[in-house]
């Protein structure tokens, strides 16, 4: 069977970055270039150096516009939210000699209405992927839009059995992935003694992820132990939200090819913070940590530290012994799971060892594009086409 051609327009950056954007880079990775298109949405479009090689990509808007990041940007939402319905027309210009044969985005943002109508007006299946749970937001045009997709990729078995039951019907499970071809590091070689160190690679937003670090490096204090960050935090940021203690340091951004030789080199365990505070409480059940993805790749002991129906708590009982979880937002218990951690290798060892076995089996590149991949072809182009424009019919404002 000939590979579809596939459009994708989201607000969602398609980059060799971090979270939602490293995922939909890895997804789309080894789709031939000339089957794909990228238009990207209103959120500003990705940088140049992290895109796909060999990908033509087109943007909504050149930049992210100045009024977004002022006090009006509730103003600039609410001309987007009107906007992105009735754009699609803008993106057949974009588009050249290409014909999509499917349309796929990303339920964040405003870019999946445009998606949406763009697949309607042209009759093609709708793949609709979900990371977060931003489209309760979203309210009636994302009800109706999910429904009427050809398919829709949720990222957590939780999430999709709440969407299931809210909307009725049924949704994919699509993990994150690792990227394409990767192996484990080996592991360095007999380094002189330095203390106990516990990484967090990626990004922190919000009170509870500032709370999950603060409380870790309070953790580490008894045993003399580090806590390493690695992601786009600077030591100015770190000193606002309360993470100046001595025992903790700022590594910066690092290549994605080159932070998991980093983590295994440098520390001796890595964390995985969920946060317990009530506004985060529906994102941690139907979400999902993408950041496990990578985690589990390097063998390495994960210490979870989220409530315990997070979807990260979730998956570690499904895998016994994959992850060392703290379900309760207590620093006494915090404390002895990280005095258990630095004081028992061989624990830490199991751990790394089951991480690993489980993460290749539910994030391998090789699962996400099979997954993908079925979705794709679930429906023909011209029954799902169909089923979108009755359906979904023209977005409107």
């Amino acid at each position: 069977m000939t590979p579809p051609n596939i459009l994708y327009i989201g607000c969602v950056p398609v980059e060799r970055s971090y979270y939602g954007s490293l995922l939909l880079y890895r997804l789309f990775q080894t789709v031939a270039p000339e089957r794909l298109r990228i238009v990207e949405g209103y959120l500003g479009p990705s940088r140049p150096d992290r895109q796909l090689a060999g990908v033509a990509y087109a943007s909504l808007l050149k930049r992210m516009p100045r009024l977004r990041t002022t006090r009006f940007a509730g103003l600039f939402d609410a001309a987007l939210d009107r906007v992105a319905g009735i754009d699609a027309w803008r993106i057949r210009a974009k588009l050249g000699p290409f014909r999509p044969d499917a349309v796929v985005t990303v339920a964040h943002g405003y870019a999946w209405r445009t998606a949406a109508s763009y697949a309607a007006r042209h009759a093609l299946p709708l793949h609709i992927i979900v990371h977060d749970d931003w489209p309760t937001r979203g309210a009636p045009n994302f009800a109706r839009v999910y429904r009427a997709a050809a398919s829709r990729l949720c990222v957590s078995p939780g999430m999709e059995e709440t969407y299931a039951a809210r909307y009725g019907v049924p949704g994919t499970l699509l993990y994150p992935s690792r990227a394409p071809g990767v192996s484990a590091p080996l592991p360095p070689q007999p380094a002189p003694a330095r203390p106990f160190t516990i990484a967090y690679a990626g990004t922190i937003s919000g009170r509870g992820y500032f709370a999950a670090l603060s409380t870790l490096s309070k953790a580490l204090e008894p045993v003399g132990g580090r806590l390493l960050i690695h992601g786009p935090l600077t030591v100015a940021e770190a000193a606002r939200i309360g993470l100046a203690q001595g025992n903790v340091t700022v590594g910066g951004l690092v290549d994605p090819e080159a932070l998991p030789h980093r983590l295994v080199e440098k520390t001796d365990a890595l964390f995985l913070p969920m946060s317990f505070a009530d506004e985060d409480r529906a994102n941690m059940r139907l979400g999902f940590p993408s950041k496990l993805a990578d985690y589990t790749l390097l063998r390495m002991p994960i210490l979870l530290f989220g409530p315990p129906d997070c979807s990260a708590a979730v998956w570690a009982r499904s895998n016994p012994g994959a992850l060392l979880a703290v379900t309760t937002e207590d620093t006494a218990a915090l404390s002895s799971a990280v005095a258990r951690l630095a004081g028992d290798a061989a624990l830490r060892a199991s751990l790394g060892q089951a991480a690993g076995e489980a993460g290749d089996r539910d994030f391998s590149h090789e699962a996400a594009f099979d997954a993908f991949q079925a979705a794709l072809g679930a429906r023909t182009r011209e029954a799902a086409g169909q089923s979108v424009a009755a359906g979904a019919g023209e977005v409107k404002a």
